[in-house]
């Protein structure tokens, strides 16, 4: 089966020159400037609280995904945690809920990555993105399965919303505190980046998928190079883009 992907090049942004419109493409447009760059915190879980009956469902579920795919495993989920199919009815997005849950949840740990000894933010940056990057191994045999879910047209403006996130958490917990137009550079590039990376996990069979981490820290150190200039980082975002779209083109075919 051939899963759309003309969608694909909304998140990772087809871009022809620095503009918002451009750049919300990649998600990266949030509700206006002000709100995003006054942003004082990073996103965590409450640790404390008790999960709610979807949380123990999803939970239960995300522990299946490897072996049963991401919708038989919210069923699975659900009758494991003790409840009946129709509790199915609390998961209007169906398997897209399971791999939401998967992206919050990984997004949230990222604070709990060690960086105190680290101060250059590009070495941060790195760290964090391959911290997320090695918590898609729990889902690994099934991340083209959410990739495809993630890039069906009714999921993505959720799909672009999370991404946006990330993205910008990514940042944050690197220590940067932008606050001219680069702030949407950095975070379209760090979103073409994630992508890419992701897109190369769902193929990744070396150990530990050291070959991913190693790709994702390459892209980004060629963004790097750029300097956050916003000519040559638009021409290597339009670049990348290229290359993924054809790599997901290639994965979703079956």
């Amino acid at each position: 089966m051939l899963v759309e992907t003309r969608s694909l090049g909304r998140i990772l942004g087809a871009v022809p020159s620095v503009s918002y419109q451009g750049l919300a493409a990649f998600g990266v447009v949030n509700n206006g400037l002000g709100k995003n760059l006054n942003r004082l915190y990073s996103s965590s879980s409450n640790e404390g609280d008790e999960p709610t009956t979807r949380e123990r469902i999803l939970k239960a579920g995300l522990e299946k995904v490897p072996s049963e795919g991401f919708e038989r495993a919210l069923m699975l989920g659900i009758r494991e945690a003790g409840y009946r199919d129709i509790t199915h009815n609390l998961f209007p997005g169906g398997a897209f809920d399971l791999v939401k849950y998967h992206l919050e949840t990984a997004r949230q740990d990222l604070v709990n990555v060690e960086l105190s000894n680290e101060t250059d933010q590009y070495k941060r940056l790195v760290l964090l993105l391959q911290h997320r990057l090695k918590a898609n191994s729990t889902i690994q045999p099934r991340l083209s399965e959410a990739i495809s879910i993630m890039t069906l047209p009714q999921i993505l403006p959720s799909s672009l919303s999370e991404l946006h996130e990330l993205s910008d958490e990514l940042w944050y917990l690197s220590n940067d505190r932008t606050s001219d137009f680069s702030w949407y550079t950095k975070r379209a590039a760090l979103s073409s980046v994630y992508v890419a990376s992701e897109l190369f996990m769902a193929q990744d069979q070396s150990t530990e998928y050291r070959d991913t981490l190693d790709f994702a820290a390459k892209r980004l150190q060629e963004f790097q190079l750029t300097g956050y200039a916003s000519d040559s980082t638009m021409e290597w975002l339009k670049f990348n883009t290229i290359a993924s779209f054809n790599v997901l083109k290639s994965l979703t075919r079956a």
